[in-house]
């Protein structure tokens, strides 16, 4: 009888596989993975183009000079028209060039080492570059922090800022500390105080996604130096404050609207097969609803109610688009810590048609 050859390979012969194997992937992986991120990269592009164009069609059809916006102003134009700030890579991120006027995606290692020139706008990291992501990268938390009132991020974390931004690092410290500048988001003032006495302040800055003016925020008029300026330079629309805030920065106002006027124009309710309890009554609570007026509701809204709620324009009004312009907290006070406030506004071909806010629990 015939012997059958049962024999595997030799230890030698599992070694030489292995390294060639090992070979062949030191060799294709760098390869691969070079294709990868080109591929990224290229996308990002065509991603900076598409924004290029939606923001000089927004200065075209809102009359707006590109040369007087600042990065704050791009950034939540870019934000409310949906485009994704995010890029694919911690390696680059969107920029704008100040020379060019257009949307860019570049390396950080790459961006602005031929610039002379000062910085001077917040999302100015280097000379013309003005910083749009909103990545993870740690300049880009930085200057996410900044636009959005965040000074404290800011000094907790500059040291660990590369030096290449040193410049921008002694322009934040010098022109946009809280000593100096009132930050106003969508819902408040965001310095931790304001000092009534002993100094005035040189600037008010309009944090990202804030262009209209909350209408429960006073600044008096004493606590601005006379020749302050304002850093958001287009504020499109604005609420007659209850102090003198609107006439603080009228100067800089194209249009006024009473949004609170406009809320009965808009219809809240939920999609089909979909039931909320009490849900006018929860429609009509605010943040600073009694305790009494949320028991007779039975609650806020859930996020998760919020979300099968379809907002509709009166018939009578002529619509043409619509997009949530800010989520945020209206009072991050303990009593109402988790209650978030949305608000809707409905953009028609001569602005704000329609204008809605909805409170509800975020946990």
């Amino acid at each position: 009888m015939k012997r059958l050859n049962n024999k595997g390979f030799t230890l030698v012969e599992l070694i030489v596989v292995i390294a060639i194997i090992g070979i062949l992937a030191a060799v294709l992986i760098p390869s691969i993975t070079g294709y990868i991120e080109k591929a990224r990269f290229s996308n990002d592009n065509q991603t900076a183009a598409n924004m290029t164009k939606a923001l000089n069609l927004y200065c075209i059809e809102n009359d707006v000079d590109l040369d007087e916006l600042s990065g704050i102003d791009i950034r939540t134009i870019l934000i409310t028209q949906k485009q994704n700030l995010t890029p694919s890579s911690s390696k680059w991120s969107y920029f704008y060039n100040e020379s060019t006027k257009t949307i860019e995606v570049a390396y950080f290692d790459k961006v602005g080492l031929n610039a002379a020139s000062a910085v001077e706008d917040l999302t100015e990291v280097n000379a013309g570059y003005y910083l749009l992501g909103r990545g993870k990268s740690n300049i880009e938390q930085i200057v996410n922090a900044l636009v959005n009132g965040n000074y404290n991020y800011f000094e907790k974390n500059k040291s660990s800022i590369d030096a290449k931004y040193s410049e921008y690092v002694d322009m934040v410290e010098t022109n946009y500390n809280y000593e100096k500048v009132i930050y106003i988001n969508m819902f408040n003032i965001t310095n931790p105080s304001l000092a009534t006495t002993s100094k005035t302040y040189e600037k008010i800055v309009f944090c990202e996604l804030t262009n209209f003016i909350p209408n429960n925020i006073t600044i008096e008029k004493e606590l601005l130096s006379d020749d302050y300026q304002i850093v958001n330079k287009n504020l499109v629309f604005v609420i007659a404050g209850s102090g003198n805030l609107s006439e603080v920065v009228k100067k800089n106002v194209s249009k006024s609207v009473e949004l609170s006027r406009l809320s009965s124009t808009v219809t809240a309710k939920p999609k089909n097969g979909v039931t909320i309890d009490n849900l006018e009554a929860k429609l009509a609570l605010k943040g600073n609803s009694t305790y009494q007026e949320i028991s007779a509701a039975g609650s806020f809204l859930t996020e998760q109610e919020l979300n099968t709620i379809e907002f509709t324009l009166g018939s009578d009004i002529s619509q043409s688009s619509y997009q949530i312009i800010s989520v945020g907290t209206d009072n991050p006070s303990a009593e109402l810590r988790g209650i978030w406030k949305m608000s809707v506004l409905f953009m028609g071909e001569n602005g704000i048609v329609g204008y809605k806010e909805v409170y509800f629990t975020r946990w």
